[in-house]
């Protein structure tokens, strides 16, 4: 089953980031001449992507501005909140008017994770899941949530600390890689019980408790890029990758880049 629908989270404040890039919203941030944002789209269009739905808030009409109805060879489509719903209320509206019927993918719109969309395709096979969250190993926790994995890759809880509770048998601390694959022909989208503003991790792990054995995670040891804080930001102005306008990163997944950045 091909995944050719991608919904990006792009709708924060940015505050942390906000020091050093105030005049537009995070994810259009300028590195290395061009908004992370097109970056962002031009590797997914190169791994099989044709439509992307933007999740937008603040500084909303920038980004329409910029993008308009397409970019490159894929639409650009657009949901907007006009309050802050956090990740996973910014999601659910998008859903509500672009539902799908097959699989998607959902992406951070500030975070750059070179997973191949070939393997989140094989990973969702096998595990007959409904949502899969890409994972790279990190000791930091706090910032972008621990995944707790049982023996078979199914996620047994997200968190922000490491606790005694938690069976770390391999030794490694797996995060929240920013890329899901969804597909919700199993089980549909069901209205959340939390809260707005509620982030997509909280939102996966209520689906979780509601349908036991359908989140999984893939762990991967490709390149991470974060942007949301002004050191990172600098990071990846040094990057050779972004330099590069002509980039090999067809559906098979092979790409040149540098080895993965710890941050």
């Amino acid at each position: 089953m091909t995944t050719t629908t991608a919904f990006v989270l792009a709708g924060g404040l940015g505050t942390r980031l906000r020091s050093v890039v105030s005049d537009r919203p995070k994810p259009m941030a300028i590195v290395q001449g061009r908004p992370f944002l097109e970056h962002l789209l031009e590797y997914w269009i190169g791994q099989g992507v044709r439509e992307f739905v933007l999740c937008i808030g603040h500084m909303a009409e920038s980004v329409k501005e910029h993008f308009g109805g397409s970019f490159k060879c894929a639409a650009v489509r657009y949901s907007s909140e006009t309050e802050p719903q956090g990740t996973g209320g910014a999601l659910n509206l998008a859903l509500s008017t672009y539902p799908q019927h097959g699989r998607f993918l959902v992406l951070n719109g500030d975070s750059f994770f070179n997973v191949p969309l070939i393997r989140l395709e094989q990973k969702m096979t096998d595990c007959c899941a409904s949502w899969l969250t890409s994972l790279f190993a990190s000791p930091n926790t706090e910032r972008y949530g621990l995944i707790a994995l049982d023996p078979d890759d199914s996620v047994v809880r997200q968190t922000r600390t490491v606790s005694s509770e938690l069976d770390l048998t391999s030794g490694d601390m797996w995060v929240n890689g920013g890329v899901w694959l969804g597909d919700l022909t199993r089980f549909p989208l069901h209205i959340s019980s939390l809260s707005l503003p509620y982030s997509l991790e909280n939102y996966l792990e209520e689906f979780q408790q509601m349908q036991p054995g359908t989140v999984f995670g893939l762990r991967s040891s490709v390149t991470f890029v974060d942007i949301g804080v002004p050191a990172d930001y600098a990071s990846a102005q040094r990057l050779e990758f972004f330099r590069s306008e002509e980039r090999s990163s067809g559906p098979s997944g092979s790409i040149s880049l540098p080895p993965k950045v710890e941050i």
